[in-house]
């Protein structure tokens, strides 16, 4: 029992050493808060006490009908043997009453690992701009209507025609270019890209320097590189199962080995990104194995080959 406590004390004790610290308050310094009106400029910040090895990125992504993040400014400075992340926010509402600002999220980083933290919500009281009920509010007036005829909106159009193909034209001598801009040449193929990368990827050495997270990111990021210059669809930014459907709608791959085999390498890149997964170093290698035979067999060898079937 007495082993029991003392391992519970160390315990709590370790789990404080240090914690995230946040603060949210408003800049009553540049926002009026005792008439805030519809439209005006409400000030606030997010302090944020964090390591001074880990950054802190602001999300971002409010969605509401009445409040709106208009900009924000980011300063860092150092507080003992911790740093200071101060987001400087400036807002605005669009309806009347006791408005809310909602909770942020802020991702920190590290070498080691990505967490999240969240800001407090904060209450403003916004007042309307009217002045009182006995406003007399009127009636808009009605547009007046244009008769324009053939030639009014022909010939405007006409002229700023001939003025754009004067400057273009003046701009291709002056530059002492061709008139038309000659043809593209064909960019470097997607897979020389992608086995380059793992080239160099090699020569980083991650799997003996204990770096496995560092490396199964990277190769997670070669493969859904390549899939996108190879097939032309926004893979990059995609989660597996969503990389599985756009490749079943449009057709990718069904009726072959590739899918198997990619589905493969993404799921043991997301073990060791999300699930802290550490796989064996044998499993690693084949894993970089598996994605260069994955891209050998996928590889355009002909201009006009289409995707594979």
């Amino acid at each position: 029992m007495k082993k029991l406590s003392l391992i519970v004390f160390i315990l709590l004790i370790s789990s404080n050493l240090y914690c995230i610290n946040v603060v949210t308050e408003l800049d009553t310094v540049n926002t009026d808060m005792s008439q805030t009106n519809i439209g005006d400029r409400v000030f606030f910040n997010i302090l944020i006490e964090h390591k001074e090895t880990e950054i802190v990125n602001f999300i971002g992504g409010v969605k509401s009908e009445t409040f709106v993040l208009l900009s924000y400014n980011k300063k860092v400075t150092e507080k003992e043997n911790n740093a200071v992340s101060n987001f400087e926010f400036e807002s605005a509402f669009f309806d009347t009453g006791i408005q809310t600002i909602p909770s942020l999220e802020f991702q920190i980083v590290d070498d080691s690992d990505t967490s999240y933290v969240y800001s407090d919500s904060l209450t403003v009281d916004v007042k309307t701009i009217l002045v009182g009920d006995s406003t007399e509010l009127k009636d808009i007036q009605p547009p007046l209507s244009l008769n324009l005829t053939f030639f009014d909106w022909l010939l405007p159009i006409l002229i700023i025609v001939v003025i754009i193909f004067l400057i273009f034209l003046f701009i291709r001598i002056k530059s002492k270019k061709p008139i038309f801009a000659e043809q593209k040449k064909k960019g470097i193929p997607a897979h020389i890209i992608a086995l380059d990368k793992l080239k160099n990827l090699r020569l980083q050495d991650f799997l003996t320097k204990g770096k496995i997270k560092k490396y199964y990111v990277e190769i997670s990021w070669i493969c859904r590189e390549y899939l996108e210059n190879r097939f032309k669809l926004p893979i990059l930014e995609l989660t597996s199962s969503e990389i599985k459907q756009i490749f079943k709608k449009y057709n990718i791959g069904q009726n072959s080995k590739f899918n198997p085999n990619m589905y493969k390498i993404l799921t043991n890149c997301d073990k060791v990104k999300y699930a802290k997964f550490i796989p064996p170093l044998s499993e690693a290698e084949n894993t970089m194995n598996d994605l260069v035979n994955l891209i050998n067999d996928t590889k355009l060898v002909e201009e006009n080959e289409n995707r594979i079937s």
